[in-house]
């Protein structure tokens, strides 16, 4: 760790899955939890895609999502097989929290089954929940966590996601900016541009609403994650793309998921 990073980080970087059990409860288990049959930890039952997501967008036992006609052409990858790297991407959603953090844990668990190391930046007392982390997916003892002081504000959350992108160690960069934003104009300009420089998927997480403007112009990807009841104790999180200025093609099935045993 730079000398630079370690005044800024609150507690270690690399967080073990037992350090990260000490992390308070902040998200309910069902907006993460995978599909039944799924197995803790990111392993898989056969045809089910890592986070979750069902192929070609079908849910369990053949219903369609919602809106979706039976025999229609639907899309088959989920969001984070589509994701481009390189680009700076904004995940949006005023609903709470936990329907963008969904979405970034999929990219997250996508990176790491291609063997690629992610980290996530976050004030010190973040609402990441290991069971629900590990449930989605994610390796916890291959994913990076880093606290940044309360008092450091949005600010050292930019700074810390600077000097981690410039060490070029990283596939995945999630930056937790759902307590604010850094001021000035400066910042996303230097994100995006290490971003591009590295090639790495670099995703910040705003409490935004779709109709509020983003965190600049350089923002490649602009998307609100939106979560949806399909069912007795099950959901689906789509990804809405608001703007797409990467050319790829971003049209994505949605990530489903199940709730706790007795949800409704």
């Amino acid at each position: 760790m730079s000398e630079a990073l370690r005044k800024l980080v609150s507690v270690p970087s690399s967080t073990s899955s037992a350090a990260l059990r000490s992390i308070p409860r902040q998200l309910p288990v069902a907006e993460v939890a995978q599909p039944n049959g799924a197995q803790p930890g990111g392993a898989q039952p056969n045809g089910v895609q890592p986070g979750g997501a069902q192929p070609d967008g079908a849910q369990p036992g053949g219903a369609q999502p919602d809106g979706a006609q039976p025999g229609g052409a639907q899309p088959e990858q989920a969001f984070a097989a589509l994701l481009p790297s390189g680009r700076l991407v904004e995940l949006v959603g005023a609903e709470g929290v936990a329907a963008r953090t969904t979405t970034a844990l999929a990219v997250i668990a996508h990176a790491q089954a291609a063997g690629e190391p992610a980290v996530w930046i976050q004030l010190e007392g973040g609402g990441l929940f290991p069971p629900d982390v590990a449930e989605a997916g994610v390796d916890l003892d291959a994913l990076i966590v880093v606290h940044i002081p309360v008092a450091a504000g949005a600010a050292g959350l930019a700074r810390a996601a600077e000097l981690l992108l410039r060490s070029n160690g990283f596939g995945v960069v999630v930056v937790d900016l759902s307590a604010g934003v850094p001021p000035g104009d400066a910042w996303p300009g230097r994100l995006a541009g290490l971003a591009r420089q590295h090639d790495l998927r670099l995703i910040v997480l705003t409490d935004k609403s779709a109709r509020r403007g983003s965190v600049g112009p350089l923002v490649a990807v602009r998307v609100e994650a939106a979560r949806r009841r399909v069912g007795a104790g099950r959901w689906a999180v789509d990804a809405h793309v608001l703007r797409n200025k990467s050319g790829a093609q971003l049209e994505s099935a949605p990530l489903l998921l199940r709730g706790p045993r007795g949800a409704q």
